[in-house]
């Protein structure tokens, strides 16, 4: 049997598309190499306010997903000797648990009656003038008429050949003594911007994020050395002392979705981290997944209506940009010049903060 659509992925990007696909009545097989750990083991990540009405159509359950709103943004610089707050009045991000999420759009997968191959490798991908055909090494072959590639960092698109490796460094360090607010703490400034320290506490869990590019020991080096800094200024427990083996890493999405010349192969799209979809400002990469799987279904849905399906996926190329870029792409400010007026002008600091939460342009 041919499917109408191919999504090859099952993060975030992934399942929503197959989801939205489906929900238009779209014959659709969800394909994921990785088989679903059915252990629940926390996966803390933060959510955009923003992505929350995209759960809705879709009858998932946030209560076993998304946690408790953040009170605001802390930003500190690269020295950690000065600090800036920038409130949020109305929830502006929450905390989620990335992998219950996953399993939530799972559950509405099944229920919609979405074929899943789990634990399957695609090997080689035929393209013809009217269908593709994924090869597997495990299983027969599977053919639709469209594939949304779904893939997520260090399966899909990492952006030119010559980029060192992007990680994203996390620890969590549940039950300890320590300094906690409700707050998602920021450090801006390192190596120039292209590192990114953020940190926030889930209950009694301090979860820390670092990403950076480079070799893993000389991450985790310059990790463990900012977290020290921190602790003897007092942003965190005196006693926070933290080892190299307490680090998982995984690799990070390239940021670069905006310099990409095209998101559309022959019948085919790239979402989610695969094709970039990335805060450049804040790292945060769930809203835009979704966001871009939405877009897909969109225009794959009217593709399959079309006489000219190839030029109604071109229009991908166009309306991702229209709706997604500005939270996409970077500050249009200079680092140098505007990281100091963040730390001495509450309005520069909120505009900062907005920056990250929200994408818009400071």
């Amino acid at each position: 049997m041919i499917d109408d659509i191919m999504v090859l992925g099952g993060g975030i990007a992934g399942v929503t598309a197959a989801a939205q696909l489906r929900g238009k009545g779209h014959r659709v097989v969800l394909i994921n190499q990785h088989r679903h750990d059915e252990a629940h083991v926390p996966q803390p990540e933060w959510i955009s306010a923003q992505a929350l009405p995209l759960l809705d159509p879709l009858a998932i359950d946030r209560n076993h997903c998304v946690g408790a709103a953040f009170a605001g943004a802390v930003f500190h610089n690269a020295d950690l000797t000065r600090s800036a707050v920038s409130p949020s009045e109305e929830p502006s991000a929450y905390r989620v648990d990335y992998g219950q999420l996953v399993r939530q759009f799972d559950a509405a997968l099944r229920e919609l009656g979405v074929e899943r191959v789990a634990g399957a490798t695609v090997s080689q991908i035929d393209v013809g003038e009217d269908r593709l055909t994924a090869r597997f090494q495990e299983r027969d072959p599977l053919t639709a008429k469209f594939m949304v590639m779904a893939e997520g960092a260090g399966e899909g698109a990492h952006g030119p050949a010559d980029m060192d490796t992007a990680w994203v460094a996390q620890i969590q360090r549940a039950g300890i003594a320590t300094i906690r607010d409700e707050h998602m703490h920021w450090v801006l400034g390192l190596e120039d911007g292209r590192s990114l320290l953020s940190w926030w506490f889930e209950g009694s869990m301090l979860v820390i994020q670092f990403h950076a590019v480079g070799q893993r020991d000389a991450i985790a080096q310059r990790l463990i050395a900012i977290l020290v800094l921190a602790s003897k200024n007092g942003l965190l427990s005196k006693d926070l002392a933290i080892e190299e083996a307490e680090i998982t890493w995984r690799r990070a999405p390239t940021r670069f979705s905006l310099e990409f010349d095209s998101h559309v192969g022959k019948r085919s799209v790239l979402i989610g981290d695969a094709g970039g979809f990335v805060s450049a400002a804040s790292r945060e990469g769930i809203y835009p997944a979704m966001w871009s799987a939405q877009v897909a279904a969109d225009v794959v849905t009217q593709a399959l209506k079309s006489r000219h399906p190839q030029d109604e996926l071109r229009l991908f190329n166009t309306r991702w940009r229209t709706a997604m870029a500005e939270y996409l792409r970077p500050p249009t400010s200079e680092t140098g010049f505007l990281l100091p007026l963040i730390f001495s002008n509450q309005q520069m600091a909120d505009r900062m903060a907005a920056a990250c939460w929200r994408g818009e342009n400071i």
